[in-house]
């Protein structure tokens, strides 16, 4: 999807620069998913929630 959308809606057409976001909720889903591959399930949800944390508590994130 990024790829038709970048091919249409470009610096140039737009006259300003682009920001890409994404969603945190959507990220914290797929990061699940790996965390759950990746470690054991009590593992899995600390690793989770820190990188929750962190997100929620950087300005720039």
């Amino acid at each position: 999807m990024w790829n038709l959308l970048g091919e249409a809606l470009t610096e140039v057409a737009l006259g300003r620069a682009i920001a890409r976001l994404v969603d945190l909720w959507h990220f914290l889903e797929k990061m699940g998913k790996a965390a759950r591959r990746r470690f054991e399930a009590p593992q899995a949800t600390a690793w989770l929630t820190r990188w929750r944390l962190r997100l929620l508590n950087k300005s720039e994130a």
